[in-house]
């Protein structure tokens, strides 16, 4: 998953918000959508569960027109 805006819990490493940029099974295809995009500085987090991205981040309401990417 690629994270944008990340807000950090004190003192860890762990996302406490961000937005949620894209996010795809394969590594190399989303890092090379990030690159595409000119998403450079996005963190890259691997999620074992649906649980994580409910817990911790945060997805952007789509706005009209959006043409959001489904990976």
């Amino acid at each position: 998953m690629a994270l944008d805006g990340v807000r950090y819990e004190a003192g860890t490493s762990r996302p406490a918000e961000a937005e949620v940029v894209d996010s795809d099974e394969d590594l190399a295809d989303l890092c090379a959508r990030m690159r595409e995009a000119d998403h450079t500085s996005c963190a890259i987090v691997f999620c074992e569960a649906e649980s994580f991205l409910a817990a911790s981040v945060r997805r952007p309401e789509a706005l009209p027109g959006d043409r959001a990417a489904t990976h």
